[in-house]
């Protein structure tokens, strides 16, 4: 039974790119009313779900031995929170200039915090979780804090965010699910026989509870969403965009290329990836209707976009290379 899940785990890894054209596809389909919070709170499961059974790779000596080293993390952050929503202003102004929304929204999108799904990207190509984790949990306590700063500064508003319900929800996704999954590797690292059974069934329901998640965000959108000429132009747009962060994902990992494959590929995803649904409550909750749709429009994109840099990472950077 156990090598029966374990291949099929390798089988959904090879074509994650495919898996995710489903879910797309299955979201438009097949849309649903994101009305009230129990959807809100379900997908706050899935994604602790995921964070929990990638994080079980890893022991808490190894997550600290990152945190010693805080230069790489601190470099994440300033590409993601800096790098990243400077060039994005650039082509805002460039291709919308009389369309304050629109280019709200873009920079809303682009000073998102890293993503939760980067962690279960990392796991399946064999990048090194600990840093991805310790970068993604340091960037839940601060982006808040940076996000209001930004919109301060650029937009002259001053925005009303419950920090408290915000942090608890992020803190609920990330920090929480990954201390107990280090926590569980410590325990279950004595028993290596039940160690080898949760990972392998861990890594399995991980990736379903990702399509999940990829299906859900886009059935929630695609009822807000009129296909013309400007919606198009506005997806091309977003394209961009994405394209963008991994990126500078991918070029901010090159100083660091002499660690090796794994920091590499850590590095790309977990600047590449953006917490949308985060971005969504932001720009619904607190800026008019039209800021809200190129946040949304993101997740049309982004796990399409990582499934395939895994295809070409796999290719370029095989494991057995590493």
């Amino acid at each position: 039974m156990l090598d029966k899940i374990n291949s099929t785990d390798k089988f959904l890894s090879a074509h994650m790119f495919y898996i995710t054209l489903v879910s797309l596809i299955l979201g438009y389909l097949f849309p649903i009313d994101k009305s009230g919070t129990t959807l809100k709170y379900f997908i706050i499961f899935l994604f602790a779900t995921v964070t929990f059974f990638s994080a079980i790779a890893i022991s808490i000596n190894e997550f600290f031995e990152v945190l010693k080293q805080p230069k790489l993390p601190i470099w994440m952050l300033f590409v993601v929170h800096v790098c990243g929503p400077a060039l994005v202003y650039l082509l805002a102004i460039s291709v919308y200039p009389d369309d304050t929304y629109t280019r709200v929204g873009m920079l809303i999108a682009s000073i998102l915090p890293m993503g939760v799904s980067t962690i279960i990207w990392v796991n399946i190509l064999g990048g090194k979780i600990a840093l991805s984790i310790a970068a993604v949990t340091l960037d839940t306590l601060v982006a808040p804090f940076i996000m209001a700063i930004f919109i301060k500064l650029f937009f002259q508003e001053h925005i009303n965010i419950d920090y408290r319900v915000m942090l608890a929800e992020m803190l609920l996704m990330v920090s929480i699910p990954s201390i107990f999954g280090m926590l569980a590797h410590n325990w279950l690292a004595k028993k290596q026989e039940l160690y080898q059974q949760v990972t392998i069934v861990g890594a399995l329901l991980s990736k379903f509870c990702l399509v999940g998640v990829v299906y859900i965000c886009v059935a929630t959108v695609v009822p807000n969403i009129t296909i013309d000429a400007s919606m198009l132009k506005l997806m091309l747009v977003l394209a961009i965009v994405v394209m963008i962060s991994f990126s500078l994902g991918y070029l901010a990992g090159l100083p660091f290329k002499w660690l090796g494959r794994s920091t590499l590929i850590s590095i790309l995803y977990t600047i590449g990836i953006r917490n949308t649904n985060f971005g969504i409550i932001i720009a619904v909750g607190y800026f008019q209707p039209p800021v809200a749709i190129p946040v949304t429009l993101m997740i049309l994109f982004q796990q399409p976009t990582a499934a395939l840099v895994s295809r070409i990472i796999n290719k370029l950077m095989p494991k057995e290379d590493s």
